[in-house]
């Protein structure tokens, strides 16, 4: 029989249950931005320029910040891309203009720039060297379990919101689709 492994640290926990609730957030919101930006009169190809910018600012902030953790901080970092990320991204509930859900899904993507090489270093870090699989693993896997319940919640939302969600953009409408249906 094999010797029981020890529980994870802490660290990896907590990491990968704000991973968990960070991607349920987005993905309840995101998959819902082509529909909501037709209702701003953006088409697709507007939804593909908010996306390449998204993934560029993301991509070199991750360079950055991971040039940054390695001198140190790797904490404030993360607390930094998380906090910011948990900032902006209910300012889509006040958008009127499809620029605006541009900068907002820009700067979203900026928190996780900053946080996500600097979080791998953590979770590198809080645990032995042969541990380090299984610390990642647990992590990815809250990451995209969080990402499956979020994309489950928005249908169960969207069928009660329909009532409160106008036919025409408003700064509230999308607002309607970030309550849990337990408010209804």
């Amino acid at each position: 029989m094999e010797p029981r492994r020890p529980r994870l640290p802490l660290t990896v926990l907590a990491l990968g249950a704000t991973s968990f609730f960070n991607d349920v957030a987005s993905e309840m919101v995101f998959p819902l931005l082509p529909g909501f930006l037709a209702l701003l009169g953006a088409g697709p190809t507007f939804l593909g320029l908010l996306e390449g910018v998204a993934d560029a600012v993301s991509a070199l902030l991750k360079y950055l910040a991971g040039k940054r953790a390695d001198k140190g901080g790797q904490k404030g970092l993360v607390l930094l891309g998380y906090g910011f990320t948990t900032f902006v991204r209910p300012l889509l509930a006040v958008v009127a203009a499809p620029w605006q859900v541009l900068a907002i899904r820009a700067a979203d993507r900026m928190g996780k720039g900053v946080r996500s090489a600097p979080r791998d270093a953590l979770l590198a870090g809080a645990v032995p060297a042969f541990e380090t699989g299984r610390a990642f693993g647990f992590h990815r896997a809250m990451d995209h379990t969080g990402a499956v319940v979020g994309r489950l919640w928005p249908p169960r939302c969207s069928s009660s919101a329909s009532r409160c969600a106008p036919s025409s953009p408003s700064p509230s409408s999308p607002g309607c689709w970030w309550w849990p249906p337990s408010f209804w």
